[in-house]
């Protein structure tokens, strides 16, 4: 049985023999493992609009069959043309006293089915903010075959929808702006998500969800739209970049620490060299930060400190390897006066950009918008801790090393580049 197989068979486990989803992370997790284990998808829907459902849906490439109401307008035309496209079965249901509002999605596989249950409709809002409660139950053939017949069943009084049909509904369909649906609407699109600024406006739950390729076109995007020029490959290759910054410092710190006013201290704390070598700051400058600079600089006791519990950091595997080790770099740091969370997370960035993220001044507060703590929070090594969490557990970072060379090298510093989506200017 493969891994994601029995991630499914154990969240069906219990003496019930199913999984409450009660957020929406846990919601899209088990779709999308749902979806790696299907054959074919049979879907059964008060609602569907476009969004981050549909998106994985055609990403799968399966068959989907769909039966969908569109009660009040709340289904979107746009929605019903790419369950067309994705299994040329769909259906809507038809008008009539009797509300339809099944939310059923039954995934069809050759070594047993599963199935999701609850108040999710196909809309972005239901997989992405809303307070949802879904089951997700493990089928055997018979129960899939039951399943199936129930579905069939509802479909038969059903219109299927074809192009006519669409371009009629297109011609009558108004998109519900004001009143009781429009902020229905505006709840199932998403668009009271909390967000930061960066990146587009991120959202926890995208960002937590986010597979490889999403999260890489986030970074990416970010970076073109926030800069003045791409951050992460700009054409000049000797202006700022958080990859230039990667390059230069990793090996820096596989040394001990350099002798204070060299290039190489200067670019470890994120500072310019003169004459210009190349520009570190990236990840948060310590160069303002005097006591940081002084003590980096002189104290004896701190380098050793330092130079003894880096390796310990790079060479850590396990994730209770990391984050011991890094602890005891925090605890050993910021035990100094003045010395806090930004000369910590900037060294560990820089060792481990696949493991940490950098918190500084034009970081914490939107980092703590999206991540809906209070900045108080990430400045305790408990509460960072629980932020790197949220990030190692998300299908991006447990992603396989991609391709290509520039993807590759996002991916190796995949954690720490979450600073491209939260960096604010600071006027």
């Amino acid at each position: 049985m493969s891994k994601n197989r029995a991630q499914i068979a154990a969240r069906a486990t219990g003496q019930s023999g199913s999984h409450l989803l009660d957020t929406p992370v846990a919601i899209q997790r088990c779709f999308r493992d749902c979806l790696e284990q299907a054959t074919a998808v049979e879907i059964a829907v008060a609602w569907a609009r476009p969004g981050w459902a549909l998106n994985e849906l055609e990403r799968a490439g399966l068959p989907v069959h769909a039966l969908v109401g569109r009660a009040f307008d709340m289904t979107h035309p746009d929605a019903l043309e790419s369950l067309m496209r994705l299994g040329n079965r769909t259906w809507v249901a038809p008008d009539s006293q009797q509300l339809f509002h099944p939310k059923v999605y039954l995934f069809l596989g050759r070594d047993g089915s599963n199935a999701i249950v609850g108040s999710v409709n196909l809309t972005q809002g239901a997989f992405m903010s809303n307070r949802e409660a879904a089951v997700h139950l493990r089928l055997d053939s018979d129960a899939a075959s039951a399943w199936q017949a129930s579905m069939d069943q509802w479909r038969s009084g059903a219109d299927p929808v074809t192009s006519r049909w669409l371009a009629w509904y297109r011609s009558v369909w108004t998109d519900p702006k004001s009143g009781r649906f429009g902020q229905l609407r505006r709840a199932e699109d998403l668009e009271h998500a909390p967000r930061v600024r960066g990146g587009g406006g991120v959202a926890l739950p995208e960002l937590l969800t986010a597979a490889w390729p999403d999260y890489e076109r986030m970074l990416r995007h970010a970076a073109r739209t926030r800069f003045d020029e791409d951050a992460l490959f700009p054409e000049d290759p000797e202006n700022l970049s958080y990859t230039e910054t990667l390059r230069v410092t990793r090996p820096i710190l596989r040394k001990p620490l350099p002798d204070a006013g060299t290039p190489a201290f200067l670019q470890l704390l994120g500072g310019k060299t003169s004459p210009p070598i190349a520009d570190c700051g990236f990840f948060g400058r310590l160069t303002a930060n005097g006591q940081a600079r002084k003590e980096l600089a002189t104290n004896a006791a701190l380098r050793r400190d330092i130079d003894r519990l880096l390796p310990e950091v790079r060479a850590a595997k396990t994730d209770r390897e990391v984050l011991q080790a890094g602890e005891r770099l925090f605890q050993s740091i910021t035990r100094r006066e003045r010395l806090r969370m930004a000369v910590v997370t900037r060294l560990l960035t820089l060792a481990r950009p696949d493991r940490f993220f950098s918190l500084n001044g034009a970081s914490e507060r939107e980092l703590a918008q999206l991540l809906r703590v209070s900045m108080t929070s990430l400045h305790t090594w408990h509460g960072y801790e629980a932020a790197l969490g949220q990030f190692w557990s998300t299908p991006w970072y447990a992603s396989g090393p991609p391709r290509s060379e520039e993807s590759r090298e996002l991916w190796d510093g995949r954690v720490a580049l979450i600073d491209v989506l939260v960096y604010t200017w600071r006027m």
